[in-house]
């Protein structure tokens, strides 16, 4: 069977897309599994000489590893869209319910950052309570970007093929 043949005015256009999207999309895919495997040895390294009792500790590396969320979080984004635009809803579940999991863990650690704050403001130094002040604010503030595209992208991806 031939092609629809369509027309703009008097010009034909031709239908056949360019390039090759099956492959692009599945390197889409690879990009999203490197990008994750990247972020995820990243946060790993960054809860290194784990101390959880102390305060301090549980600030710092809640606002580290909320500052290292964008690969694996570009990764699963990119993950989700690959499988949903190859139409592989099995696929598009995985990601979406790993996307989850990490808006889950951004959830927590933002929880735990609040929680050790009192603490951490009486052990800080007045001539650092700017940079206090600033740090907590852009890490809740990133966070909750985070929780929200992490999230937007979970359910985009464990909800594909429900909504049609």
């Amino acid at each position: 069977m031939a092609p629809p043949e369509l027309y703009v005015g008097q010009a034909k256009l031709d239908p056949s897309p360019v390039g090759d999207p099956a492959r692009a999309w599945s390197t889409a895919q690879l990009l999203g599994v490197f990008l994750l495997l990247a972020g995820v040895i990243d946060l790993a390294l960054a809860m290194l000489s784990p101390a959880p009792g102390d305060p301090l500790w549980r600030f710092a590396t809640t606002a580290l590893l909320i500052g290292g969320l964008p690969l694996p979080t570009i990764g699963l984004m990119a993950g989700v869209m690959a499988s949903i635009a190859t139409g592989k809803p099995v696929r598009a579940k995985v990601w979406g319910g790993i996307s989850i999991l990490f808006a889950i863990g951004v959830a927590v650690g933002l929880v735990a950052l609040l929680m050790a704050l009192p603490e951490v403001r009486t052990q800080t130094p007045a001539e650092a309570m700017a940079d206090l002040n600033r740090t907590t604010t852009r890490t809740i503030a990133v966070g909750f970007v985070f929780i929200a595209l992490l999230g937007y992208s979970g359910f985009k991806g464990v909800l594909y093929k429900l909504d049609k």
